[in-house]
């Protein structure tokens, strides 16, 4: 009897250590999941971070459910940027409270039978993910929402182990939904430089007739017959998130990352036409001409050779005259005709805030008597 009470006391006392186990290493990782979220919070919400694609978890889903995931490693150069003002031109951040209630509505107004992602579905694409922790709770992701279309889609997003975590919080039955893995994105980065100390000639390393000037706030280029063209220079940290939360930012921020570059807000001093090039100073003396269609160019800022970037007195004029206006567009361009007369195009200048619906450029005539230049409009 006594050998029995002693076996009995022994299980008691392994199954009550057990439980112990169990329920002290529950409350160690949701103590270490609390930690994550709170460094992630304040990692995402904090300073501006560029993140590049680095995997995806895809799974199925039935009516009800999701079903097994495919994990995929990914190679392109798509890049997601996070700062105070949310992530990327179309989310904006916000609590989960606030976004259920308006994915809710938007779940309303689609009516197409989605449904709102459980706690529980999130472990199940985080697991798929890979991802080294799984969520106690929605409080712990950082949440944003879609500010651009009606149907109010929201994204959970957390940092783990230096890898960021983006969840759909709205989900199709009988299709698919799929959580992205990105990590620190890798491309070049440009050193903080200021307009001032780029001021000067930039002739191509490969092209010494490819050459350009920066005066003022303005990148001039002057071409073999004798047009000349520019583009406003800007740092980027003189503007706001809001300003940046632009399809027109988000359009060259991605022609840099195709040429293996970033653009950080906090270091960028850059120029770009506003359709399919960036022209990115790299630091005072080197600058990166990136576009959809050729490599990368590189100029370094020269008094060496002839200079082929001299202004005529005439192109001054017209666009002084023109900029005594004081709206919001500009005289991009102007070339000379043979009647003594100039074209110009008229455009908006400022390429980094602008939303681009349609090509905005118009087309004028321009005669320069003196100090002072003329408009007309062409036929």
């Amino acid at each position: 009897m006594k050998k029995i009470m002693m076996v009995t006391l022994g299980v008691c006392l392994t199954l009550t250590l057990a439980a112990c186990h169990q329920t002290t290493t529950k409350i160690k990782e949701e103590a270490r999941i609390a930690t994550v979220a709170e460094a992630s919070k304040h990692y995402l919400m904090a300073e501006e971070h560029i993140w590049q694609t680095e995997a995806s978890a895809t799974m199925k889903t039935s009516q009800q459910a999701f079903l097994l995931g495919h994990y995929t490693k990914q190679t392109d150069a798509t890049i997601t940027t996070t700062n105070s003002a949310g992530m990327d031109a179309a989310f904006k951040r916000t609590t989960y409270a606030q976004a259920k209630a308006g994915m809710q509505q938007g779940i309303k107004n689609e009516k197409a039978g989605q449904k709102l992602t459980t706690l529980a579905q999130l472990n199940q694409l985080l697991k798929a993910a890979k991802a080294p922790h799984l969520l106690t709770s929605f409080d712990q992701l950082v949440v944003y929402q879609d500010k651009v279309t009606i149907s109010h889609t929201g994204t959970g997003a957390i940092v783990m182990d230096r890898k960021l975590y983006l969840l759909p919080l709205v989900w199709n039955p009988k299709s698919s939904v799929t959580a992205t893995v990105l990590t620190p994105a890798s491309q070049k980065r440009p050193k903080k430089t200021s307009i001032a100390a780029i001021q000067g000639r930039w002739v191509a390393t490969t092209d010494a007739t490819a050459q350009m000037r920066v005066s003022g706030n303005w990148l001039y280029q002057v071409s073999a017959s004798g047009g000349v063209s520019r583009q406003q220079v800007q740092n980027l940290r003189d503007l706001s998130d809001n300003a940046l939360d632009s399809g027109q930012f988000a359009q060259m921020s991605a022609i840099a990352t195709r040429n293996h570059y970033l653009m950080p807000k906090a270091t960028t001093t850059a120029a770009a036409d506003g359709f399919a090039t960036v022209y990115l100073f790299l630091d005072a003396t080197h600058m990166a001409k990136l576009s959809t269609s050729q490599k990368p160019q590189l100029y370094t800022r020269s008094d060496a050779g002839t200079d082929t970037t001299a202004i005529p007195s005439w192109a001054q004029t017209i666009f002084k005259t023109f900029d005594t206006h004081k709206s919001n567009t500009t005289v991009i361009s102007a070339d000379p005709l043979n009647n003594g007369t100039y074209e110009v195009v008229i455009n908006t200048y400022d390429n980094f805030s602008t939303y681009y619906a349609l090509d905005q450029r118009t087309y004028r005539f321009a005669t320069v008597n003196g100090d002072h230049a003329t408009f007309s409009a062409t036929d």
